[in-house]
């Protein structure tokens, strides 16, 4: 079978299932997108981490599209359509699977005559839609022009039915931990020597730094935290895509706080890295 994947290979779930199809002998393509330079630190870095055996990458700039210069709300939503459905024309598979409605449900919908799934996400369908109408409609449009729908949590497919899905097309299917790398046995000391905070106790944040994941949040609320336990410290791990107003906002408030001796911000990790922090 000839797969072909919508949605960023550097992030663990749409690794897993790239690689769990060409493991098995099946063609896998992957799309991803190139951000331009002065909206992001750039994460070659990380795609270069998570290089996939097996695998076609096709890298777009969906920034070169002629549907840029047009006068139309939300063009995140528009721009990748045609070299979307350009290059999976060439790549003619048997099915077209996109992550994030929002970002790719156009995309996987418009992309041909093909079988079409699309993968819920979370703020794709429990955020978008109440911040803009035109999401609304992309979500149940998309909801409409797709053979299947994969939800990752019950909440996103009872969310889903409320925005009108046919139940008959979704389906539910959570992640799991992989408790060969995620396990109470991951010695952390490494890295608490590494960061100077042996004995002391350690809260890590793993999300990203983005506004919906509402990081500064946390961050306004450790003094009241230092204030009970002054020696605790915190690890605000950035993630894959670091947008650089977003740091330096976040390094600000740290800053302007009195608690930068506290807290310490630290770049990608990659995915089997990441049980050592945890057990820190």
């Amino acid at each position: 079978m000839k797969i072909c994947y919508l949605g960023y290979t550097y992030t663990e779930i749409v690794r897993r299932w790239v690689e769990w199809f060409a493991d098995r002998g099946h063609e896998v393509h992957v799309i991803y997108p190139i951000f331009p330079s002065e909206s992001s630190i750039s994460y070659s870095k990380m795609l270069d981490v998570y290089k996939l055996k097996n695998v076609h990458i096709h890298k777009v700039n969906f920034y070169d599209s002629i549907l840029k210069i047009l006068p139309v709300p939300c063009k995140s939503v528009w721009l990748p359509l045609l070299p979307h459905r350009k290059i999976i024309k060439e790549i003619n598979p048997d099915v077209v699977h996109g992550h994030n409605i929002i970002e790719y449900g156009l995309s996987t919908m418009f992309s041909g005559d093909y079988q079409k799934v699309i993968s819920l996400w979370g703020g794709d369908v429990t955020l978008k839609p109440k911040e803009l109408i035109i999401y609304k409609l992309v979500v149940k449009t998309v909801f409409k022009g797709v053979d299947m729908i994969h939800s990752f949590a019950d909440n996103l497919t009872n969310e889903s039915i409320l925005l009108g899905v046919d139940k008959k097309k979704i389906v539910t299917i959570t992640p799991a931990v992989d408790t060969k790398n995620f396990n109470l046995d991951v010695d952390g000391s490494k890295i608490r020597k590494l960061l100077c905070w042996e004995n002391n106790p350690i809260v890590i944040s793993t999300r990203n730094i983005g506004q919906g994941y509402n990081i500064e949040c946390l961050i306004k609320s450790i003094p009241l935290v230092i204030k009970e336990i002054p020696d605790a410290k915190f690890i605000i791990k950035m993630g894959h895509v670091i947008y650089k107003d977003d740091e330096k906002k976040l390094k600000n408030i740290v800053k302007e706080l009195g608690i930068s001796n506290s807290v310490k911000f630290i770049g990608y990790i990659e995915y089997d890295g990441l049980p050592n922090y945890l057990m820190c």
